[in-house]
């Protein structure tokens, strides 16, 4: 009996010594430091009878609980009964709204850089915006409007105290800092989201397309290039085909209109022998209406026909008055074999030969080259 009444008489003393002692603001009120230290008698005549102690070494020397956390008894405390000391843990509460009050800000940065990317006007104005970066300021307005009725306005700001600490801590979130022209002004923070969660998915589609576009521009450019490169050099072989297959059947062509032209001076003595370069060409190419394919096609003709020994180029002046280059045919016509007798007016005296005046001469009909082109020729 006397080892028990011991021990429920020291067990009593313990619990009221714990629970003077205190834990996390519970417990005695008064400081166990003393603010004011007695110095002994001895020593008075040295030091002052009191030396009082500062208050920011004893607020230095106490514990206390920190911001944000709450007092939790201990599970085997029996609601107080036995002093074991409650311990200092994290308010789940308040932590929790903080944590949807951050939710929510980086919503709002989701938000803003999907409007930025898809183009789209931020309110009803039809604001676009040309950057998704956000002043903090104008975040925290965005917010504080969709925050609950309930709430007052001092609880939103200690909420949001805690959670910009966390929204700028988290990964897709991007801090930048613009220092403002005024050298004492506190300098602007920007938010910026770089998510694209919120992008639909057309959206997503168009600037998936759009940058890769912009990422491989050089490649895609280079491709074009080559494939326009390819077909105007497949059009071009064509072309040259198509042009070089007509050339003979045209020099043919010149070359009898050159001819032609040598018998009707000949035998009309009215035009003149030779043939103007542009007019013949405006003749023998009149179904190209081109001029720059006429042209060429034109310049591989000259080609060819220079380098005929009949043909003679040179320049000439016509009855009109006209100079110009000309060809001229210098070859055998068919008409060589009376018509330049005919113009030439030789008489043969011979035996045998008979003169162009005599009727056995007249009774000979001539034989002339009936014109039969339809279209006049220059």
């Amino acid at each position: 009996m006397l080892l028990i009444t011991i021990l429920g008489v020291y067990a009593g003393w313990y619990r009221q010594e714990k629970i003077a002692v205190g834990y996390c603001s519970v417990g005695q009120t008064v400081s166990s430091i003393p603010s004011e230290i007695e110095v002994p008698e001895w020593a008075q005549s040295i030091l002052p009878a009191e030396i009082s102690v500062p208050q920011f070494i004893i607020d230095k020397l106490e514990p206390d609980c920190e911001q944000d956390y709450i007092l939790k008894p201990h599970p085997f405390a029996l609601g107080g009964v036995v002093p074991l000391p409650p311990t200092c843990e994290a308010d789940g509460e308040k932590v929790r709204r903080v944590q949807a009050v951050a939710d929510k800000a980086v919503e709002e940065l989701r938000e803003r850089t999907a409007k930025y990317e898809c183009r789209e006007p931020i309110d009803e104005e039809g604001t676009v915006v040309d950057t998704p970066a956000m002043e903090e300021l104008e975040l925290k307005q965005i917010i504080n409007k969709k925050r609950s009725r309930k709430m007052s306005n001092q609880e939103f700001e200690d909420l949001w105290g805690s959670a910009i600490g966390e929204i700028k801590q988290r990964e897709e979130v991007q801090v930048e800092i613009k220092e403002t022209s005024d050298s004492g002004a506190v300098p602007n923070t920007y938010l910026s989201s770089t998510s694209l969660a919120r992008i639909p998915l057309t959206c997503a589609v168009r600037r998936s397309i759009r940058l890769g576009l912009a990422r491989h521009r050089f490649e895609i450019s280079a491709v074009i290039a080559l494939i326009i490169t390819a077909i105007y050099g497949r059009a071009r072989f064509i072309s040259d085909r198509a042009t070089a297959a007509q050339v003979p059947s045209l020099v043919n062509d010149v070359l009898d209109r050159l001819a032609q032209q040598k018998e009707r001076g000949y035998e009309d003595d009215v035009d003149d022998p030779w043939l103007f370069l542009p007019n013949l060409r405006d003749d023998v190419l009149r179904s190209t209406h081109s001029l720059r394919q006429r042209e060429r096609i034109w310049r591989r003709v000259i080609a060819v026909v220079e380098q005929n020994s009949n043909v003679r180029t040179g320049q000439r002046e016509s009855r009109s008055g006209e100079v110009g280059r000309a060809w001229e045919w210098i070859g055998p016509t068919v008409g060589d074999s009376g018509g330049r007798r005919r113009r030439s007016g030789r008489v043969s005296w011979g035996p045998d030969v008979k003169s162009e005046d005599s009727p056995a001469s007249e009774e000979k009909p001539q034989i002339h080259r009936k014109w039969e082109e339809p279209r006049p020729v220059y």
